[in-house]
């Protein structure tokens, strides 16, 4: 490595200008990596650090231009000590992370699952920061905080001229997934740590690389997430992030059936949070009714709910199949629902507090089954009634 560093050296003192070399300018270099077999693989070869990020290789001029770039950030010592400790490596460490839109927090936090809650200022990838910096606008401003949770990544790199047979590898991609399920129910519970006026929006999905890869990192790997950025509110405070996290213990707790019902209502309750559409608003928390109330019944949807919803909210039963009536009226009609005393904002603040219920208490009710009283139910009644009045 000695001779390389004083080649690197060499020629960032006669042209420390140049953003890209020529042969001329990296022949001694490209002869010394030529000569050394373990450099082989950044010649001709991609290496993937996530699902969706890493750099290829292609010709003998772009692995050396990487080197003296990087060089050029942290000196030629370190941006070689960061190669070798690359090649002597068998896996990787990065961060999968999801972009809050609009989201600032008075510190820094970690969950109890290892997510980390942090502003957007203190990722430590350049790529990231100039990209988030250009795209303020749409991401929501340069204050805004990520979820973010590190994982370890065997590493992966293979040819780029070689035909590619066989099955596809689909690991890292599964491996993403699952994280982003654990960052989005992480996410959730935050949302209802907070006040229950507030969601938190996401505007996308990334791997954050750290510092010591920047020379394999090409770009930044995001993608966009599909969802309303509407709101705005308060900075999340310490005590917010202690009770979302206490949440999330609990819901990591429950049984598996419960925990996949309650991401579905966690999930409308923050859309219905998040997305000024009145429409949207009203399907979503209707879905959040229905998840929350219905279940195994003899009763029809709007009766189970007028039954039980009072047992978690302040809603009696004549109010309770009145709301579920005021959000149908979006579902069946499309027209802005109008009452004087049932809002959206009402709603979601009684289902905000019975999410928070179930999770504390272990779960879903195990709801008593009655028998439907129908028609033949109430003759039958009858006709004993009279005859009971004959006999006295």
């Amino acid at each position: 490595m000695k001779n390389l560093e004083e080649e690197i050296e060499k020629v960032l003192r006669e042209r420390p200008d140049e953003t890209y070399y020529g042969r001329s300018e990296l022949q001694s270099i490209i002869k010394l990596l030529s000569a050394d077999n373990k450099f082989e693989i950044f010649h001709n070869h991609c290496h993937r650090l996530g699902a969706i990020s890493g750099i290829c290789f292609n010709g003998e001029l772009e692995f050396p231009n990487q080197v003296i770039r990087r060089a050029k950030q942290v000196g030629v010592h370190q941006a070689l000590d960061e190669i070798s400790g690359y090649l002597d490596s068998a896996q990787i460490e990065i961060e999968c992370a999801l972009l809050l839109y609009n989201i600032q927090i008075d510190s820094d936090f970690t969950f109890s699952n290892g997510v980390r809650l942090t502003r957007v200022s203190s990722i430590r990838d350049p790529n990231l920061i100039k990209f988030l910096d250009k795209e303020n606008i749409s991401t929501g401003g340069s204050d805004t905080a990520i979820l973010s949770k590190e994982y370890i990544t065997p590493k992966e790199y293979s040819s780029s001229l070689a035909d590619r047979e066989g099955k596809t590898n689909w690991t890292k991609i599964e491996v993403k997934t699952k994280l982003i399920n654990i960052l989005n129910d992480t996410r959730f519970m935050l949302s209802l740590g907070r006040h229950p006026k507030y969601g938190v929006p996401v505007v996308g999905s990334f791997e954050v690389i750290p510092d010591h890869l920047q020379f394999l990192n090409n770009g930044v790997g995001y993608e966009i997430f599909s969802e309303p950025r509407t709101v705005f509110g308060p900075s999340i405070i310490e005590i917010e992030l202690q009770k979302a996290d206490q949440l999330l213990s609990k819901f990591n707790s429950l049984p598996l059936d419960d925990r996949a019902r309650i991401r579905i209502v966690a999930k409308r309750l923050n859309d219905s949070k998040i997305d000024a559409d009145w429409a949207n608003k009203s399907i979503n928390l209707r879905i959040c009714l229905e998840n929350l109330f219905c279940g195994k019944s003899e009763f029809g949807i709007a009766q189970t709910i007028s039954e039980r919803a009072p047992n978690y909210t302040s809603f009696s039963k004549t109010r309770a199949r009145k709301v579920y009536a005021f959000l149908s009226t979006a579902v069946h009609t499309g027209t802005p629902p109008e009452h004087e005393t049932i809002t959206e904002d009402a709603i979601i603040t009684e289902i905000h507090k019975t999410v928070i219920k179930f999770i504390e208490e272990g779960g879903y009710p195990d709801w008593p089954m009655r028998q439907a009283k129908g028609r033949l139910h109430r003759f039958i009644k009858c006709i004993k009634s009279v005859f009971s009045a004959n006999k006295n």
